[in-house]
């Protein structure tokens, strides 16, 4: 392999980035003349956003924006954000490589796949792109490279669109995944190709309200902090997850299936026909965690170690092979009647503020049409389905 000297890397840089530039600026004008009534949209729907973010001052001067799971949106985060110094981003898309537009061949493919996009785009009013088709579109081999043309093409027409030129791309030196774009306001993008599924060696399919989260991801040995799941989570077989402070609901079903290893640890699960189902080969440690208003609380075909464990309000309580009980548990009898206490009330009330303040339909069992809403009468509407 020949070695390029300083100076021929210096030139070899500069014609890499001339390429880039020349390229986004002819894409910012093709698709302006061929998709007018497209870019016009999109100008406008980005000046809302600018708008309605300077209105309820939702961006902070000066601050750099960190935007997961953004695919190529850089145009978002900028319109939401529009005086950053710096916006990260991050998917698992490849980032794609620059030398693609050293190439006609290839310049017309990435445009070809931009002006693709760009409708897609459009079709969602500029809300979200199909990860199954930016796939298809994205990680298609680059002609005149080795690698796929990535989210490249889309960075750089959105800078271009945003009335910014690019002045130097760069690895990040402490990330082989990370990529960064310089322009010459001063700004910054760095693009990091990450995906969760790297690490992962089961499934875990997490849902909220019907619609994937994470979608199917590959993990071993993930942490969910914090998380909210409203249609059940699934650990797979060879799946080891840690989960700190969520709450999983399932009132169709089981709030959280285990046939891998699972920790869950502070957590709630809660408002679901089984609470946790644990699959023969499984293995299930709960510490410091309530399991409440179900069906039934736990069935385990597998020991489980239950550790200053809360199982009340249930149908029934818990039917395992075998517990190991530690702590200061508080298991609820199989014949016992489900209870309706205060700290029901609160939890229910707690759940139903919720629901009103993200706009979501109330119980379909009680009518919602006052403020002071029966708690008793939800409560017993779900543990009556239930029981």
């Amino acid at each position: 392999m020949r070695l390029l000297t300083t100076d021929q890397r210096i030139v070899h840089g500069q014609r890499l980035h001339e390429a880039m530039r020349s390229w986004a600026a002819e894409a910012v004008v093709r698709l302006a003349t061929e998709r007018a009534n497209t870019v016009r949209h999109l100008r406008e729907h980005l000046g809302n956003l600018t708008q309605f973010s300077a209105q309820n001052r939702l961006s902070t001067p000066r601050m750099p924006v960190l935007y997961l799971f953004s695919g190529a949106d850089l145009l978002t985060a900028r319109a939401l954000s529009p005086g950053a110094p710096a916006y990260v981003l991050s998917s698992a898309l490849p980032f794609g490589d620059a030398r693609c537009y050293l190439y006609d061949e290839c310049r017309v493919r990435a445009l070809g796949k931009l002006r693709e996009f760009v409708v897609a785009w459009r079709s969602t009013q500029f809300a979200w792109t199909n990860t199954d088709f930016m796939n298809s579109w994205l990680k298609e081999k680059a002609p005149g490279t080795n690698t796929s043309l990535g989210v490249l093409p889309i960075l750089l027409w959105s800078l271009a669109e945003a009335n910014e030129t690019v002045v130097s791309l760069e690895r990040s030196p402490t990330s082989r995944h990370a990529a960064v774009l310089r322009t010459d306001r001063r700004t910054t993008v760095t693009y990091i190709s990450l995906s969760f599924g790297r690490r992962v060696g089961a499934e875990i399919a997490l849902a909220s309200d019907g619609t994937k989260w994470l979608g199917r991801n590959h993990v071993c040995g993930v942490r969910l902090d914090r998380v909210d799941a409203t249609a059940g989570v699934r650990v797979a077989p060879d799946a080891a997850v840690e989960c700190r402070r969520c709450v999983f609901a399932h009132e169709a079903g089981v709030a959280l299936t285990v046939a891998g290893a699972c920790l869950l640890d502070d957590s709630v699960v809660e408002h679901a026909k089984i609470g946790i189902v644990v699959n023969e080969g499984a293995a299930l440690h709960a510490r410091g965690s309530t399991i409440q208003l179900c069906g039934l609380g736990i069935n385990s075909k597998a020991p489980i170690i239950l550790e200053n464990v809360v199982v009340e309000e249930c149908g029934r309580g818990v039917v395992a092979k075998q517990i190991d009980e530690r702590g200061d548990c508080a298991l609820q009898e199989d014949k016992a009647e489900p209870a309706l206490d205060d700290r029901a009330r609160a939890r229910a009330r707690l759940r139903l503020a919720r629901r009103q303040a993200f706009g979501d339909t109330a119980s379909p069992d009680v009518s919602s049409d006052s403020e002071s809403e029966d708690i008793d009468g939800i409560l017993a509407a779900k543990l009556k389905r239930h029981v």
